[in-house]
């Protein structure tokens, strides 16, 4: 074996080693994730993500770098990222603020890549969106008298009550009742430049004689009705 291949060998054989010295002196991180407000927290309102990152140790140089954080559920998915030491959070968090999640139960994890000191982590939580209180006002454009099986039109409008900005879903509907019987049922729009939904619902009359009318959205009921 000549000189020059001796030496290519021992230069390789060298970076190899360096290599394996790197990344064997990689601590250990640890990656964990809050949200705030903790808990209580619902459709459309504005909260933040929290993400931090120590040293598996308890100790060592602040971690850097950016976090990822994937939301899952619901037939919704996406990422955020954010830096490390940004956002108003302390040096070794990351901080960033999302609305607009549907109500539902979503799967969030968070990664963080590593830097020159610290191996990758991850960690994985879920997150409750429960449903924002609503008050869904009826009205009746259609002048009377009504008969039974006869038809008219009702004008529904939803408007939030949440902390925070209301959002649904494009497809959500609503459902009317007359005593109790469903009777019509129609897709609710958002009014433009607000945070308010709107929806004319074709409806038929089931019986003669008083009758209630109620409305139902999703699976619970709401207080707003109308004597007919």
């Amino acid at each position: 074996m000549d000189l020059r291949r001796i030496l290519r060998v021992i230069l390789f054989t060298a970076a190899l080693l360096s290599g394996a010295s790197r990344a064997l002196a990689l601590q250990s991180s640890l990656t964990s994730v809050a949200f705030n407000p903790a808990s209580g927290l619902v459709t459309g309102q504005p909260f933040v993500f929290i993400g931090t990152v120590d040293p598996a140790t308890g100790s060592g140089p602040t971690p850097t770098g950016p976090l990822n954080f994937k939301v899952t559920g619901g037939g919704v998915t996406f990422s955020l990222d954010a830096f490390l030491d940004t956002g108003g959070g302390a040096a070794n968090q990351a901080v960033t603020t999302y609305a607009g999640l549907f109500a539902g139960i979503f799967s969030v994890a968070v990664s963080y890549a590593g830097d020159s000191n610290y191996a990758s982590s991850a960690v994985t939580t879920s997150l409750t969106i429960s449903p924002a209180a609503v008050n869904l006002l009826l009205s009746l454009p259609t002048p009377g008298p009504y008969q039974a099986g006869g038809s008219l039109q009702t004008a529904v409008t939803m408007v939030g009550q949440s902390p925070g900005a209301m959002s649904i879903p494009p497809s959500r509907s609503v459902t009317l009742f007359c005593n109790g019987v469903q009777t019509g049922s129609s897709n609710l729009n958002n009014i433009f430049g607000t945070n308010n939904y709107y929806s004319i619902v074709p409806m038929t009359l089931q019986t003669g004689g008083p009758q209630t009318l109620t409305d139902r959205k999703s699976t619970r009921l709401n207080s707003s009705h109308i004597t007919i």
